[in-house]
Order: structure tokens, then sequence, then C-alpha cells
């Protein structure tokens, strides 16, 4: 199967910066069951 090589934008490359933070921030805080999609979403405005 071929794989297609796909280049990161700056302003993907931003966003996904932030995504991770903030789950590190609930991992750090909430723990492992406090850290769902919906509230990493919620947390940084993306819902």
């Amino acid at each position: 199967m071929a794989q297609v090589a796909v280049q990161s934008t700056d302003r993907f490359e931003r966003k996904r910066e932030a995504i991770v933070d903030v789950a590190m921030d609930l991992l750090n805080t909430r723990g492992v069951k406090g850290l769902t999609l919906s509230v990493a979403a919620a947390s940084d405005g993306y819902l």
C-alpha cells in the first residue's frame, strides 16, 4: 500500500501543540479518568 507524504502547516502544528498542552494539563490535574476528548476540547474552546 502506498503512503502519502503530508506536510504539516504552521496552523496545524500550533493547533496540535495547543491540544497536547491542554491534554497534559488535564492529565496532571484530573488523571486518566478525567481526560476525555470532550473535556479537552471544551477546555481550549474547541466545542
